[in-house]
């Protein structure tokens, strides 16, 4: 397996090159592999996962979780989480990311010159804010202590963060190959002084290969969904968003509500060609909001978490793709 160990500093690699994999017959989306990687592979999804490292690493931003970061998936053919920035990539931008992305509230924010985040670390709140940022890429203190094994058709990430202020965790990922898609399987462990209680968000940047976001695209949910917004570019009918014409420049942004039945928490999305995604997760859908750009739709989750002191909290997400 592959293991790796940092403490707010770089990680120290036990082969560099076990982990910057490169496919042999270009079977993966097309992109440099100059950050550290792993291909997970199970005869019928192929997965190109990028690892944290502060020093190396394709996201040295602080919105998303730094593991299990899926920048490639590829099924039958076709590639899934497809590359929807235009800009040039940067590793300390907030939306250098593709496909699905965890993004976990802040933790303490307010409380002194520091806050955490799960999968990120501790964070310094600049001199004089007064209001968190969530687009900021903050000074990143202490990334904690990670870990990872890596299999043929999986791989597991830890990161252990002892924070100030009394937050401190134990946060556990991984990423598993299924014969239709993958699971993601979360644990967090409070072995702090404080309750834990904050959301988290996938933001699930779907990107069927080169297809044009427009009205062969579709969303659908088994609850009927509401909005106070307004795009013309849609039409809701149902548990049914359909888009009517193609995005361009401005994104769309509509914030939806969710359901309290954890049966109900199952979104898909589907392109006329037959392709299609579905995500389902195993927690009540709090909320969601639904983005878009020209390449790419994003069904952003939403799920609570609390977690008291010295208790562990499960969760996962299942994706299926066709």
């Amino acid at each position: 397996f592959l293991f790796s160990k940092g403490k707010g500093q770089s990680f120290m690699h036990c082969c560099l090159a076990c982990l910057v994999l490169l496919p042999a017959c270009g079977c993966m989306a097309s992109h440099v592999a100059d950050f550290p990687e792993v291909i997970l592979k199970n005869g019928g999804i192929e997965m190109a996962i990028y690892l944290p490292n502060l020093d190396q690493g394709s996201y040295r931003a602080t919105r998303f979780d730094h593991a299990g970061l899926i920048h490639s998936l590829r099924y039958r053919g076709m590639e899934y989480f497809g590359q929807w920035l235009k800009a040039e990539h940067d590793p300390f931008s907030h939306e250098a990311v593709n496909g699905p992305v965890d993004s976990y509230g802040v933790l303490g924010y307010g409380d002194s010159d520091s806050f955490v985040r799960v999968g990120v670390g501790v964070l310094a709140k600049p001199a004089g804010e007064s209001e968190f940022c969530w687009d900021h890429t903050y000074k990143i203190m202490d990334f904690g202590t990670w870990q990872w094994e890596q299999h043929e058709d999986s791989i597991h990430f830890e990161q252990i963060i002892d924070g100030p202020d009394g937050w401190a965790f134990i946060y556990r990922k991984a990423v598993v190959l299924t014969q239709d898609g993958f699971r993601l399987q979360y644990e967090l462990q409070n072995t702090g002084s404080r309750e834990i209680e904050m959301d988290v968000y996938n933001h699930n940047f779907l990107a069927f290969d080169s297809f044009p976001m427009d009205s062969q695209y579709s969303l659908e949910v088994p609850f009927e969904l509401k909005t106070a917004d307004t795009d013309p570019r849609i039409q809701l009918q149902g548990g049914r968003l359909q888009l009517l014409t193609a995005i361009y420049d401005k994104a769309l942004f509509m914030r939806m509500n969710g359901s309290p039945q954890v049966t109900d928490h199952k979104i898909t999305v589907s392109h006329s060609s037959g392709r299609a995604l579905q995500v389902s997760m195993d927690q009540p859908l709090s909320r969601m909001v639904v983005w878009a750009n020209d390449r790419a739709i994003a069904p952003e989750n939403f799920i609570d978490i609390h977690v008291p002191v010295k208790e562990t909290r499960h969760w996962s997400a299942e994706y299926k793709v066709s």
